[in-house]
């Protein structure tokens, strides 16, 4: 499938959104769409299928994949800030580089999410739980953790400067922290606590930098 016929699927997509008669709408529902290196920015990807989908390198800032199953689709290096992931299907995905910054990613359960070097800055992610998700090296500076359950998830070289809600976070089993090659399990109230005196230290870093 070329970018053409992307295209097409996409406006026939957004006319099944709208239930607009008569305009040949059709849902998006097809596995590996290749996606790769594209100009997709503003379109409506909501409640579209698209299993193991590459959109790597690809420009999708404020693009709305609401309610999407995106399950083992890889985004290394995609333009997505301000993207909507709200309630999304991310099963397996892999953000590796990508830019995320101000995504809406509300209310999303996945596990094995890869956001290694990406960046989270001001990213929304309340009540969404993640199971061993790999956050090393990304940049979550000012996101909202509100709600949040990590289980068994990596932070190593994570930047958390001013994240928010980190008193409600859970923690189902550990989190890893500190070094890649030899990192640090921490459990309970320890998550917390770290979380807390990393976005603190980490603020207080940043100011005696200036």
């Amino acid at each position: 499938m070329n970018n053409e016929q992307i295209t097409d699927r996409l406006k026939a997509h957004q006319n099944w959104l709208n239930n607009e008669e008569g305009k040949n709408g059709q849902r998006f529902n097809e596995d590996g769409v290749d996606f790769l290196h594209g100009d997709w920015r503003n379109h409506s990807m909501s409640c579209a299928i698209l299993f193991d989908s590459n959109f790597d390198g690809s420009d999708l800032r404020d693009v709305d994949f609401f309610q999407s199953e995106l399950q083992g689709s890889t985004f290394i290096g995609a333009k997505m800030a301000s993207v909507n992931l709200a309630k999304s299907n991310i099963d397996g995905c892999v953000f590796d580089d990508a830019s995320l910054k101000h995504a809406s990613m509300k209310r999303i359960a996945a596990s094995d999410v890869d956001f290694i070097g990406s960046s989270l800055a001001g990213a929304d992610l309340q009540l969404s739980t993640f199971i061993r998700g790999n956050f090393t090296g990304s940049n979550l500076e000012g996101a909202n953790l509100e709600g949040c359950t990590f289980d068994k998830c990596w932070f190593c070289g994570s930047r958390l400067i001013g994240v928010h809600g980190v008193e409600s976070v859970k923690v189902e089993s550990s989190i890893l922290v500190g070094d890649i090659d030899s990192p640090t399990e921490l459990r309970g109230d320890a998550v917390i606590a770290w979380l807390m005196s990393q976005a603190i230290s980490s603020t207080g870093d940043k100011q005696n930098s200036h």
